[in-house]
């Protein structure tokens, strides 16, 4: 009897593991699907970058301009 109550549970054991390892399998071709699929980053022009960069510059100045502008109050 025990012996039955064994091979019943390694059977159980068997199948749930085959389900995992099923699953498993789906999830790994879904994953590498998305790889295939993906393009990588997003090719960037060399003078968009030099555009948004003076642009942060400039902005950088005008931001320093009206904070030495600023007259303090109290007494700090």
């Amino acid at each position: 009897m025990s012996n039955n109550k064994t091979k019943d549970c390694l059977g159980d054991l068997m199948e749930r593991l085959q389900s995992m390892e099923s699953s498993i399998d789906m999830l790994m071709d879904c994953v590498n699907k998305l790889r295939n699929d993906y393009d990588g980053p997003e090719e960037v022009c060399p003078d968009e970058v030099a555009a948004d960069q003076a642009a942060a510059k400039a902005i950088e100045g005008i931001c320093l301009d009206a904070l030495f502008d600023v007259e303090p109050k109290g007494d700090a």
